[in-house]
């Protein structure tokens, strides 16, 4: 599962984790909130997420909410490190594809022209 900051940057499968107020649209949570004194505001935080073609959302009660917003941050560097990785690879696989395709024609090379013949 993907995760996305609150930026609305969308990756798809996704995960959102914001206040309602960040987003344009605002999930309405499946229960209700915990009852809060009138007078205290308390930042209100869901976890939204895609699953089997369907949007979900999940109110995080306050106590719980810090670790969930380290939770993503973790998930958002996991990503980070994954991409790096990735180009790496392709990199160094173009290098190597076009050492092979100038005419230097590595083992790869002489193994496909054999294999031809």
């Amino acid at each position: 599962m993907h995760f996305s900051a609150s930026s609305n940057r969308a990756l798809s499968p996704w995960c959102r984790v914001g206040s309602p107020s960040s987003r344009a649209s605002a999930a309405i949570p499946p229960a209700p909130a915990p009852t809060i004194p009138a007078g205290v505001t308390v930042p209100h935080l869901y976890l939204q997420f895609k699953a089997e073609g369907k949007t979900h959302s999940v109110y995080v009660p306050p106590e719980q909410g810090e670790a969930l917003k380290s939770a993503h941050a973790a998930w958002l560097r996991f990503q980070e490190i994954g991409a790096q990785l990735s180009a790496g690879n392709r990199e160094r696989w173009l290098r190597e594809l076009k050492r092979e395709r100038a005419g230097g024609q590595g083992q790869a090379g002489k193994a496909r022209r054999k294999a031809l013949k």
